[in-house]
């Protein structure tokens, strides 16, 4: 579907795909197909006018970053959330690639590159991101300094290492949790005992009138 889509499109593109021995696609003169791509360098390209992908967050973080509009597709735990995070920051669009045919997807692109919105969104983030008084990688040494020079700070300590070791590991909840469930079982197991006594009780009545 994928390969069919890309031969619809005048665009250029960069494809990164691991293939086995076994399979074999037959691409347009448009696709160039890798096994292994710098994804933020390419992202960082000035041409770069779209970024089709699973949503993960190292992926919506560089788009984020460089102002790329993108197309997600996510198939896997945290990436349903990004893209639909993207979606409502007016930079992406969601597709599923499984159900999708190739004439939806080429539209979806075609509005994505072409609707203004989705890159002056992308773009208004990029500047935010980039605007920011210090870099994340200056922030993060600043308060590694600031945290040294402190000598430590008691509340970066994990609570974890202050508990005793029951308490850790829930030991006591445990605890609890099991009587609760060894005193419901014996009032289950009481309350069968007196069912079938009475029960049986009954019928022996019965059979000796």
């Amino acid at each position: 579907m994928m390969v069919n889509a890309f031969s619809k499109l005048p665009q250029k593109i960069i494809w990164k795909l691991k293939l086995d021995g076994t399979s074999k696609i037959t691409l347009s003169d448009n696709v160039k197909l890798m096994s292994w791509l710098p994804q933020n360098d390419i992202l960082g390209h000035p041409k770069t006018r779209l970024f089709i992908g699973h949503a993960g967050t190292g992926g919506i973080l560089e788009s984020s970053y460089h102002g790329v509009p993108m197309i997600c597709s996510p198939f896997y735990a945290d990436q349903f959330n990004n893209a639909q995070m993207a979606k409502r920051a007016g930079f992406a669009e969601t597709v599923n690639l499984e159900t999708t045919s190739a004439e939806e997807f080429v539209s979806l692109i075609h509005k994505v590159l072409t609707q203004s919105s989705y890159r002056e969104s992308a773009a208004r983030i990029s500047n935010t991101i980039k605007r920011l008084p210090r870099t994340p990688v200056k922030e993060a040494a600043d308060w590694v300094e600031y945290t040294q020079a402190q000598g430590g700070l008691q509340y970066l300590r994990p609570r974890g290492l202050d508990l005793p070791f029951y308490q850790l590991y829930l030991l006591d909840i445990l605890f609890v949790a099991f009587l609760i469930l060894v005193v419901g079982l014996f009032v289950i197991r009481f309350l069968l005992k007196a069912i079938l006594k009475c029960l049986l009780g009954s019928s022996n009545k019965e059979k000796v009138n």
